[in-house]
């Protein structure tokens, strides 16, 4: 599971591109049709890839901020202890 997040963008677009390909193969025969679905499916795809990203990136910037939130907060309280 720990190797799949650090390479969470490499297995999320390799997945992305299997279903791309396997989804008009699999339910469309028509040639026309086909790529109609094939643009519908990589844009669902690039959606649900941005909404990952996004809620990945954004609880890793939490994660970063709360040790720095904690340091602004114990020094205010020492500033303000020190100037009692």
């Amino acid at each position: 599971m720990n190797a799949i997040l650090r390479h969470l963008e490499l297995v999320l677009s390799g997945v992305g591109i299997v279903v791309i390909f396997a989804v008009p193969t699999l339910f469309f025969r028509g040639a026309g049709l086909r790529w109609e679905a094939a643009a519908v499916t990589a844009t669902a795809v690039g959606l649900i890839h941005g909404l990952i990203f996004y809620l990945v990136r954004r609880r890793q910037r939490l994660i970063r901020q709360e040790p720095s939130a904690k340091c602004r907060w114990s020094s205010t309280i020492s500033s303000a202890i020190s100037s009692l």
